[in-house]
């Protein structure tokens, strides 16, 4: 899934909520606001933060303890994009079934 494709999708789920989506968003957004890469509602790109568990993040491997920076995504979107991961592997698998 391309970045803008991910942008829309938050978007709208910003603009148009559903409870399981804002269940989730919540969720996330707890998760985002004790991280180091969390500033002022931005996933901050100019902030490292270690990589919590393997897994692959935009087409590249990320492993567990490697630092990386933040997307620059704002928060509030990022959550709500089901299919946006989070840079350090923090998002849990999440279903809205």
């Amino acid at each position: 899934m391309s970045n803008y494709t991910e942008i829309i999708e938050g978007w709208n789920n910003y603009i148009f909520p559903n409870k399981k989506v804002e269940y989730i968003a919540k969720t996330r957004a707890l998760i985002c606001a004790e991280c180091p890469l969390y500033s002022i509602g931005i996933c901050n790109p100019l902030k490292k933060g270690k990589v919590v568990k393997d897994f692959t993040y935009k087409n590249s491997i990320r492993k567990e303890g490697e630092e990386y920076p933040g997307c620059g995504c704002p928060i509030a979107t990022k959550t709500r994009s089901l299919s946006s991961k989070c840079p350090l592997g923090k998002f849990l698998d999440e279903s809205i079934d």
